[in-house]
């Protein structure tokens, strides 16, 4: 049996459920794949020496928009925490919300897969109480509450794995955002210009 003959036989062993899955499976890599761009972005170039001393190559990453956030609130006389606080939220607050939904696709997948497998044993059940060939539609039932549970399986463990990795960034997303405050505080309190 080829992989297309294996995937066709999963989807009509499945039903609906296999579908349902397969739309959670892009959803949950598109929003991977998205947010590692945008993190690996953010926690790209965050030597903040480099940026103050005009050697550093690119304007990307959070170091970069901080610096460039505190230096006009320091124009407009803001307080340098209250800007730095503004800096970490522009750079932070869009991924929380992200989070939770990434999380939700995540366990919602077992939970389809589990649905799966109560649509199966129930279809086994109805094979046992009923007459005519049930042997097959034992095999059907049993066979679709397999491959449902499966199906949920596989796609929740690597997503689970996708929200590890990009939470591992986001940690040390606050981490840059952190020591740059520091350091920014610092030399504001050294009397050095930004």
């Amino acid at each position: 049996m080829n992989l297309f003959e294996t995937i066709k036989a999963y989807n009509e062993d499945g039903g609906l459920i296999i579908y349902l899955l397969f739309i959670i499976a892009i959803l949950i890599w598109t929003f991977y794949f998205r947010f590692l761009v945008i993190l690996r972005e953010r926690v790209s170039n965050h030597d903040i020496e480099t940026h103050l001393d005009g050697s550093a190559k690119s304007t990307k990453g959070a170091t970069f928009r901080m610096l460039t956030f505190v230096k006009r609130s320091l124009i407009s006389k803001m307080n340098i925490e209250e800007a730095c606080d503004m800096a970490r939220e522009a750079e932070t607050a869009e991924f929380f919300g992200h989070f939770r939904v990434l999380s939700a696709l995540v366990a919602a997948a077992p939970l389809f897969g589990l649905l799966g497998t109560v649509i199966g044993m129930i279809a086994t059940f109805n094979a046992v109480s009923g007459s005519g060939e049930t042997d097959a539609m034992i095999a059907d039932g049993i066979s679709k509450a397999l491959v449902t549970t499966q199906a949920g399986l596989a796609v929740a463990l690597p997503g689970t794995f996708a929200i590890v990795h990009l939470k591992r960034l986001f940690k040390q997303l606050k981490n840059i955002i952190d020591r740059n405050e520091s350091r920014i505080v610092i030399l504001l309190e050294e009397g050095k210009e930004l």
